[in-house]
C-alpha cells in the first residue's frame, strides 16, 4: 500500500513523502561490459531527501542483448549496489524483451543517490531509451 497524505498527518510524521521519476529519450544506452556500469549517472540519477523509510525503485523499458549471455540489472544507493553478483535483476538468453523491475529498500533519514546499473557477459546490452522504441524510466518513491 502506497499512502500518499498531501495535508502532512498520518504515518509521514506531517511530511509528505518524496518521489522522483527521470524519463529518457534522447538515445538507447549500450554496454559491453562485464563489470557494473551507471546507465546514464545524469539523466537517470536521482537525489531524494528521505526519513528513515522504505523507498521504492523501478526501472522501465526496453532491452535488446546481441548474443546468449547473462544480462543484469542493479541499483546503487549513495554509490554502494544492493543486489548480489548478477544484481537485483538477472536474465539469460534474452534477445528483445521489455523491462519492469522494482525493488524495495530499507534507508536512513537523510540525502541519497540512486543510480541503476547494468552489465552483461557476453555481446552487447541495450536499454531502449528513444521515441521510436520505449522511454527509459527510473523512479524512487518514498513509502510510508
Amino acid at each position: 500500500m502506497l499512502l500518499i497524505n498531501s495535508k502532512g498527518s498520518g504515518g509521514g510524521g506531517g511530511k509528505p513523502p518524496q518521489c522522483s521519476v527521470k524519463r529518457y529519450t534522447g538515445g538507447d544506452y549500450n554496454v559491453n561490459g562485464r563489470d557494473w556500469t551507471d546507465i546514464d549517472d545524469t539523466n537517470l540519477s536521482i537525489t531524494l531527501t528521505t526519513g528513515a523509510s522504505w523507498v521504492l525503485i523501478f526501472l522501465t523499458g526496453s532491452v535488446y542483448v546481441s548474443s546468449f549471455g547473462l544480462v543484469g540489472f542493479d541499483v546503487t544507493i549513495d554509490g554502494d549496489r544492493v543486489g548480489q553478483t548478477f544484481g537485483i535483476v538477472r536474465g539469460q538468453y534474452i534477445y528483445e524483451l521489455p523491462l519492469c523491475a522494482m525493488w524495495l529498500c530499507q534507508v536512513s533519514a537523510g540525502e541519497h543517490t540512486f543510480r541503476p546499473q547494468y552489465k552483461t557477459t557476453a555481446g552487447f546490452l541495450t536499454l531502449r531509451a528513444s521515441a521510436d522504441y520505449t522511454p527509459a524510466q527510473f523512479g524512487v518513491i518514498e513509502l510510508l
